[in-house]
């Protein structure tokens, strides 16, 4: 422990000062003008309004809530936020697609999205697509609309996930309960894929949901499953852009932490993070 956080700590320093030179110098918005074409999703896991990162999250999975404004803020600027329907509509029928277009997902089904989140993203007129893991959404009624710091590690109530889906928010599978597929059994992994897809359809009567493979992780054959399971496409976390040539099954995001101030973040959508891979 004590070893990977002094090796870590430099690293995560240099990259930093790496992501604020490139963007003070323009590269960053150059390279978001030679992607402008390509669609960049973004993956996050949660909002809080905590002024500290819990010690339960050390990799910084739910971003600060004026961390995530001032991402809102430079996508307002700089980019046009498109929803996921849109997106895999264009996809489909070969449609054009804005320039600067990007997509905002986010991952788990965690309580704060919908008293931290979705405020936030209603403000902007802005909409996100949503990745549940089924075994954890509770059945009991909405709670107070308010956040509460309980509610970084809650998960959604299938009425809040009803009222967020009524207010234009999108809502996919990231499977029953979030386990590493490429390490399952053939008949877990389906059962994971098809349980999953089941019950959301059936509690928001949506067909062809979109899929978020847990950590990222995905096979050749998963990938095949998912499709003749009638899902719509699925996401892995593979750093890119997304263009006609992408594999519908293997769509890329780009991981959001709370580690990301707007440099940081201006360089990961314009698509710089693989030149500064180490340590993500």
């Amino acid at each position: 422990m004590a070893t990977s956080v002094v090796i870590g700590a430099p690293d995560n320093l240099l990259k930093k000062l790496a992501f604020q030179l490139l963007y003070w110098t323009g590269v960053v918005r150059l390279a978001a003008w030679l992607n402008r074409r390509r669609v960049v999703v973004l993956c996050y896991h949660g909002v809080t309004n905590r002024s500290v990162r819990h010690p339960d999250d050390p990799f910084g999975l739910h971003v600060r809530e004026d961390r995530f404004r001032a991402h809102l803020d430079y996508l307002k600027r700089h980019y046009q936020v498109i929803s996921f329907r849109d997106y895999l509509r264009a996809r489909r029928e070969g449609l054009d697609i804005p320039n600067y277009s990007t997509v905002i997902t986010f991952d788990d089904g965690h309580r704060n999205f919908y008293t931290a989140a979705a405020p936030l993203l209603d403000r902007y007129n802005m909409r996100a697509v949503m990745f549940l893991i089924s075994d954890r959404i509770v059945d009991d009624g909405a709670g107070p609309q308010k956040w509460h710091e309980s509610d970084d590690q809650k998960y959604l109530s299938w009425s809040e996930v009803h009222e967020l889906m009524k207010d234009g928010f999108e809502f996919g599978s990231h499977t029953c309960s979030h386990q590493k597929l490429p390490q399952l059994a053939p008949r877990d992994v389906e059962h994971e894929l098809r349980d999953s897809k089941t019950v959301i359809e059936q509690q928001l009567t949506r067909n062809n949901l979109p899929l978020a493979y847990p950590y990222g992780m995905t096979t050749d054959g998963i990938a095949s499953l998912a499709a003749s399971l009638g899902y719509s496409c699925a996401f892995t976390t593979a750093t890119g852009f997304n263009d006609q040539s992408t594999h519908l099954f293997k769509l890329h995001r780009t991981l959001i932490g709370d580690d990301d101030n707007v440099a940081a973040f201006a360089a990961r959508a314009a698509g710089l993070t693989g030149w500064l891979q180490t340590g993500d």
